[in-house]
């Protein structure tokens, strides 16, 4: 009886560890630890913007320089909830005033 339970401890100790740093989805795969990196570090720097600007027009904004679809998705979706949030109006490009333009300079997946 104590050998099962030393056994099951162990395996739910195991397995929790590899769960922090398991593969999720995405080209090539985006490990659980790099999303939360991305999240962390992108919340932090879009609260940092100062995009007064938009106040009262109309807005585009384009993300560019991730390697993976999923983080540049999450980091263009915190630009326009940021944008909305200082009173500009998400907009197609072609009908839009101004561009809110974001490039990330990352040398690799991680």
């Amino acid at each position: 009886m104590r050998n099962a339970l030393v056994a099951m401890l162990v395996a739910v100790i195991t397995l929790t560890g590899c769960s922090s740093t398991q593969k999720t989805q995405g080209q090539g795969m985006v490990s659980v630890v790099a999303q939360n990196a991305v999240r962390i570090a992108g919340s932090e720097a879009v609260s940092k913007l100062d995009i007064s600007e938009v106040y009262g027009k109309k807005a585009h904004v384009v993300v560019t320089g991730f390697a993976d679809e999923f983080n540049r998705g999450y980091v263009l979706n915190l630009l326009r909830d940021a944008v909305e949030d200082a009173g500009g109006q998400l907009e197609a490009e072609g009908k839009a005033e101004l561009t809110v333009q974001v490039a990330v300079n990352a040398a690799g997946n991680d």
